[in-house]
């Protein structure tokens, strides 16, 4: 409060030829009649007050530009703070040094993050999940420290890096992680196939598309059994990931409509594989 009512004076006495032109009562007018109102009185008993209503576009004048001043000037002394300030880690998790990074003040100790590290490490925490996808968010944690970000720590991150889907939904539930699997949950889903896939190596992708021919299959009238649509060594290397991302969506999206469409065109285009 002290602090505001410094810049209220500064603002006042900087600004007091402008404040006398508003001033539309007859009265004498005075900075320090303002200042001692504005010390003695909540802003917004101020505003509301009745007898003040001819002077209320000034108050609010006065308010704003000292809170205007005093941000401004708060922002200028952390700045250069953290600038003095030497980093608890002087490299990154990899052991190598900073290329792309991001500088946050924690618990008044100064982190240094590599901006990519950063994004994985939020990304793999709002997509953690168990073998059957399962989703189950996890809140966003310092690698260093093992501490969850505050809001605070987590909505400047999400001003400092690119900002990802997930991370706005996120940031939209107030980065509850209960709120977001909630409300979103599907596209949690979503893109926990597309990592899933994405993260497979070549031997993983293999194995799955055996599992997935055994699963998805016609009946042969000719051998009366249920037979693959296509054999392993038919399918173009290029073309398991897709095939592999048609299946789990058909198994694993909680949309049945799109489970449908999936299944579709995943025999679709076995049978165009086999000719």
């Amino acid at each position: 409060m002290t602090m505001i009512m410094n810049y209220m004076k500064h603002v006042i006495r900087k600004y007091d030829e402008k404040h006398k032109q508003l001033c539309e009562n007859k009265i004498h007018y005075s900075s320090d009649l303002f200042i001692t109102i504005f010390s003695m009185t909540k802003f917004i008993d101020l505003i509301n007050n009745p007898f003040l209503e001819l002077q209320r576009p000034m108050l609010i004048d006065i308010y704003c530009k000292a809170k205007s001043l005093q941000w401004s000037m708060r922002r200028f002394i952390l700045r250069i703070r953290k600038k003095r300030m030497v980093s608890c880690n002087q490299y990154d998790l990899s052991l190598s040094p900073f290329t792309d990074p991001i500088e946050l003040v924690i618990q008044h100790k100064k982190y240094t993050f590599q901006r990519q590290e950063l994004y994985k490490i939020m990304y793999s925490a709002l997509l953690n999940a168990d073998i059957y996808m399962i989703s189950n968010p996890l809140p966003i944690k310092n690698p260093y420290t093992g501490i969850p970000f505050t809001k605070n720590m987590l909505y400047l991150i999400c001003d400092s890096i690119k900002l990802h889907p997930l991370f706005y939904y996120y940031r939209k539930c107030g980065f509850n992680c209960n709120t977001f699997l909630l409300k979103y949950e599907g596209l949690i889903r979503t893109h926990l196939i597309e990592k899933t896939v994405n993260e497979y190596t070549p031997i993983q992708v293999n194995r799955h598309i055996e599992e997935m021919l055994e699963d998805i299959t016609l009946f042969d009238f000719v051998t009366e059994k249920y037979e693959p649509i296509v054999k392993m060594t038919d399918i173009p290397s290029k073309h398991l990931k897709p095939l592999l991302f048609h299946y789990y969506f058909h198994i694993y999206s909680l949309n049945p409509y799109q489970r449908s469409i999936e299944y579709k065109q995943l025999v679709e285009k076995l049978i165009v594989l086999r000719k």
